[in-house]
């Protein structure tokens, strides 16, 4: 008797559109880290991601508006990825997370091609709403590792929600520089990050 073969489930019509709005911000994501802010034309992007302008139009009311979705979902990603390693267990341990995703750029979306961060940091410079944005995670991931450093051997005089904020510009610092050429290794981020905490 035979098998039958493995068919793949068909996707629910909301799982289609939103496979193909994420395929759309990842091709703008490449465009934009490869080409900046200005270049990427709408017919590169659907090109890049294999749908028409047609589909475009359905998640995104113009370019403008798409290269702010862009930039929301990397940031989003990237400041997740940041906090998210370090939350959890003693400092120094979580520190060491920290350090580790900042200098070898593991990102959650776009794996191990480079986000370009100052690319990144323009878009947000050149847009009013991700500023807005930007204050709102920038908030959130200092909240959730604030309640790590108040909880970790840390220098009594230093207050934790402005300590976690310290951590998430110096990961910001430290990946910009990298888009420069300069970086650190992650024993000496780390070290260099505890000798400013520890008592």
């Amino acid at each position: 008797m035979q098998e039958n073969a493995a068919v793949e489930p068909r996707r629910s019509r909301a799982e289609s559109k939103e496979a193909t709005r994420k395929a759309l911000l990842y091709a703008g994501l490449l465009e934009l880290i490869e080409h900046g802010l200005d270049t990427p034309s709408l017919d590169r992007i659907c090109a890049r991601a294999g749908f028409t302008r047609g589909a475009f139009y359905v998640h995104f009311k113009d370019r403008d508006d798409f290269m702010v979705e862009v930039t929301d979902w990397v940031l989003s990603g990237v400041l997740d990825r940041m906090v998210g390693v370090a939350v959890g267990g003693d400092l120094e341990t979580a520190l060491g997370r920290f350090t580790a995703f900042v200098v070898q750029r593991d990102l959650p979306l776009v794996g191990s091609v480079p986000v370009a961060t100052h690319r990144v940091l323009e878009s947000i410079a050149r847009s009013d709403k991700l500023k807005q944005r930007f204050a709102e995670l920038m908030r959130g991931a200092a909240s959730r590792l604030a309640g790590l450093v108040a909880n970790g051997r840390v220098r009594r005089d230093l207050e934790p929600g402005q300590t976690a904020s310290l951590l998430i510009a110096i990961g910001i610092g430290a990946l910009s520089l990298a888009d420069t050429g300069v970086s650190m290794g992650e024993a000496e981020l780390k070290e260099g990050i505890l000798r400013l905490l520890e008592p």
